[in-house]
This record gives structure tokens, C-alpha cells and sequence, in this order.
């Protein structure tokens, strides 16, 4: 139902350094193994922010940029501790002990009949912390981290806005996931087979807000074609409309456009006139 649609290598200007690592962010996995499709993006990161909060007539404070940080790599932990017992679950299935793996799809993947006749509602937010495959695993971290960055630099967004995004971004996509599934469902009959799972929605969700923040970073498509931010994001938006109701798609398009449109909202509504980073 969700598998992965992966992004690019990316390149960020940080205050520290200048760094540049390879990424394959995941968009959302379907099934267990997942197929990375690669890119190639550039990115300027905002700088550390030196203006004054919207509601304060201190200074910005770093304690206050680094409570998000923590945030965010605790997030990033989360996933990876996720991750490392989905690694276990599947070598003690190899090795004929299926039933840990049994219970972890039952719990850490999103599924409309788990959800709807067996009420597993926990679902609808645990499928995002969950990965199967490396590829997948790594490229929703790495996106997710550079990404996050953006969020982390602006100082008008604190700590709870922030958790609001990545937490409400990835049950919109689930929502969403489940309008789509019940859909297909209702035109074949039978259950629903297929089960998401992955960090896609949040990390679409983060995006988006990224993009209404700074539309005029610089990302360079293959390393070659440069285009804004918020142009990589309508492009995505696009690809996943295009193909939302493509029976024979192993992508979860409708939880890619469901994070995505919870970003923009939750911009719309609660993050327009942020402070930003001087520069910008």
C-alpha cells in the first residue's frame, strides 16, 4: 500500500559545515521489501536564527532551538529503535519463528480491516514509526533530519507546534490512506491485503512546511536542473495526484498527499508570519 518513492541526495549548508550526503528518502512502504527510485537535490539550509520571537521582546534563545533539536533526534531514535526490532522479528521468522513477526504487522503497520473490524486505532500512528527495509529506513531519516532543519532554524515555531506537524502530518496520511483503501475495497470486496507502514507522512508534512517557509531555496534536481523548494514539493504533490487512483500502484500516493496537505493546512492555520532567520 505504501511503499517507498525516494528522494534524492542532498547537500546542506549548515552553520557548522558544509556537508553533503547521499539520501533516499522513503515516501510511505507498501508490503515489506521496498524499490528506492533516486535523485539528486541541493539545499541550502537556513542559518542559526539571530532574530526575536514573535510573542517576546527577548532575544531568541538557544535553549529554545535546541528543545526541537532534541526533538528531533528523538524521533529519529524512536524510528530506529522501530527498526531494529523489525530486523529481529524477521531474521526469527528466516529461522521459523513467525509469530513476533505476526504481532509487530499487526501493530506497526496500517491495514483498514486491523483498524476498522479489529480496532487497532494505535495503528494509524505507529505505522509511521515503522520500517522494514534499510533503504527505506535510511532514506526516511536522512529527509526527515535535513528537512527538520528548516523547522529546528525557524524561531517562530516552538517545540509543540513542531510535534503537532510530524505527529498530525502522519495521521492525516493514515486517514487518507484508509478513505483510499476502503474505496478499492468496496469496488473488489473481499479484505483489505495490504499494509502501510513508514515515516512518509510526517516527513511530507515537514516538507511542505519547509516549502511555505523558505519557497525560494535552491534545491538542483540530478544535480543539474534548479528549481525552489516549493517547486520539488508541488512536483511531488503532482506525481501523487497523477497516480492516486492507479489500481496497480504499490505506492501509497493518497498517505504521500494526505501529510502533505496536513503541512500546508497546519501552515494556513497556525505558522504564517513565523519569525524567521534573518536572511531570509
Amino acid at each position: 500500500m505504501f511503499p517507498p518513492r525516494l528522494s534524492p541526495f542532498l547537500r546542506a549548508n549548515t552553520l557548522r559545515s558544509l556537508q553533503q550526503t547521499k539520501m533516499a528518502s522513503g515516501f510511505f512502504s507498501s508490503h515489506f521489501p521496498g524499490r528506492p527510485s533516486l535523485g539528486s537535490i541541493s539545499s541550502r539550509l537556513p542559518t542559526r536564527p539571530i532574530s526575536r520571537r514573535p510573542y517576546s521582546s527577548g532575544p531568541y534563545e538557544p535553549a529554545y532551538e535546541s528543545s526541537k533539536r532534541y526533538l528531533l533526534y528523538g524521533f529519529l531514535a524512536v524510528n530506529t529503535g522501530v527498526f531494529a526490532y523489525a530486523m529481529y522479528v524477521q531474521e526469527q521468522a528466516r529461522q521459523g519463528n513467525v509469530k513476533p513477526l505476526i504481532d509487530y504487522s499487526k501493530n506497526f503497520t496500517l491495514n483498514y480491516n486491523g483498524v476498522v473490524d479489529d480496532g487497532r486505532w494505535w495503528t494509524m500512528l505507529t505505522y509511521s514509526i515503522s520500517h522494514m527495509g534499510l533503504a527505506h529506513f535510511a532514506g526516511n531519516m536522512l529527509s526527515f533530519y535535513f528537512l527538520g532543519e528548516f523547522i529546528v532554524s525557524t524561531p517562530g515555531i516552538g517545540p509543540g507546534k513542531f510535534v503537532t506537524l510530524i505527529l498530525g502530518s502522519a495521521l492525516a496520511g493514515s486517514v487518507l490512506g484508509l478513505v483510499q483503501r476502503r474505496e478499492t475495497i468496496k469496488a473488489t470486496g473481499g479484505r483489505d491485503m495490504k499494509r502501510g507502514l513508514g515515516f512518509s507522512g510526517s516527513v511530507m508534512g515537514v516538507s511542505a512546511v519547509a516549502a511555505c517557509l523558505y519557497p525560494r531555496s535552491k534545491v538542483a534536481l540530478y544535480g543539474i536542473v534548479p528549481i525552489p523548494l516549493w517547486g520539488l514539493v508541488a512536483g511531488y504533490f503532482l506525481y501523487d495526484g497523477w497516480f492516486y487512483n492507479d489500481k496497480n500502484a504499490s505506492t501509497g500516493h493518497a498517505g504521500h498527499i494526505g501529510g502533505l496537505a496536513f503541512g500546508l493546512v497546519y501552515y494556513l492555520a497556525a505558522l504564517r508570519g513565523v519569525t524567521l532567520p534573518r536572511r531570509f
